[in-house]
């Protein structure tokens, strides 16, 4: 399970991720939607794409994030990433969102790094999935830079 954890960090590391701000009357829709998917112009963000068959669709995520590529995690683990973008008014705001938010879904935070200002990465597990979420700042930008990664477990 060590090295599960040691390799999806390093598939994610430079993976950043963008959050919606978290601000107390903002009106949040933690299933992401591709039909809600709104980023600043300056992320060059692609078209949204639906969620992979094999992800967790409870994982929560900001209002207006945009996932734009899914992929297979690398080094012969089995699991899947998404990859985007997510509104990001504030740094700490987005960053705090995610553990907050993760365990109110039912998962477990394993794990949380904070390198303010520039990125946050966590992992998790949960609803029969375990991986790792990871934010990274865009200067300049009201967005950052998101990847989720989840492997299937106890299957």
């Amino acid at each position: 399970m060590r090295t599960l954890l040691l390799v999806s960090l390093i598939i994610l590391a430079g993976c950043g991720a963008s959050a919606g701000a978290n601000r107390p009357h903002q009106s949040l829709s933690l299933a992401y939607s591709p039909a809600r998917a709104h980023v600043p112009a300056c992320t060059h963000a692609g078209s949204p794409i639906r969620l992979p068959a094999h992800f967790p669709a409870q994982f929560p995520v900001p209002a207006g994030t945009d996932l734009v590529r899914a992929a297979p995690l690398l080094h012969g683990v089995r699991g899947i990433g998404v990859y985007g973008y997510v509104p990001s008014a504030s740094f700490v705001g987005t960053v705090h969102f995610f553990p907050r938010e993760v365990k109110k879904a039912g998962f477990s935070v394993l794990a949380l790094e904070i390198d303010t200002p520039n990125d946050s990465e966590g992992t998790y597990q949960g609803h029969g999935y375990q991986g790792r979420w990871a934010l990274n700042s865009i200067p300049g930008c009201k967005a950052m830079r998101i990847g989720i990664s989840a492997v299937r477990i106890g299957k």
